[in-house]
């Protein structure tokens, strides 16, 4: 059975407007983005920590601090001269952004392990700088300074004549 013309005529009307409808409600908003530039962050190593000569076979706890000075902590003096120096890096950053500067990543190199990292960055204190979580943080960096590093090794007792090497990665990132 055919529907009514007047039926037809308003179906067709219906369709056509639901076909052909728009959106009476829209807005418009300009997004504006930003982009900060900042030196590349560089550290350059101008002298690797050197905790000197220690006797052979003897377990022991070393630490060379910032001012190139080793100390032991076991009883009897392990300590047998050399040339002891600390970590010595020129860090080049902004001075627009402060930066913040630990150590991590600490490894094993025979029966030597590397810990315990600390930091005096230019003029500044000599501080705990080992993880994130102790990171020293510079609120106004020189475009050029100076860092001195100074850590811990602990040792088992290495083997007479043998130099080993324990090491950590050293970080130096924008806050």
């Amino acid at each position: 059975m055919k529907a009514p013309k007047s039926v037809r005529v308003a179906l067709l009307t219906a369709a056509s407007l639901l076909v052909g409808a728009t959106t009476v409600y829209a807005a418009t908003a300009t997004v504006t983005s930003s982009i900060r530039f900042l030196t590349h962050i560089t550290i350059t190593q101008n002298t690797a920590p050197n905790f000197g000569n220690v006797s052979s076979g003897v377990g022991d706890t070393f630490t060379l601090s910032t001012a190139g000075v080793v100390t032991d902590t076991a009883a009897g003096a392990h300590l047998e001269g050399g040339t002891t120096a600390a970590g010595d890096y020129t860090v080049v950053a902004s001075t627009n952004q402060a930066i913040g500067i630990y150590a991590d990543g600490y490894t094993t190199d025979g029966s030597s392990t590397a810990q315990a990292a600390t930091c005096k960055y230019a003029a500044g204190s000599s501080v705990t700088c080992d993880g994130v979580g102790n990171q020293v943080t510079i609120a106004t960096p020189a475009a050029s300074a100076t860092l001195k590093v100074g850590l811990q090794i602990v040792t088992t007792g290495g083997t007479d004549g043998v130099t080993e090497q324990p090491a950590m990665t050293l970080h130096v990132v924008y806050q």
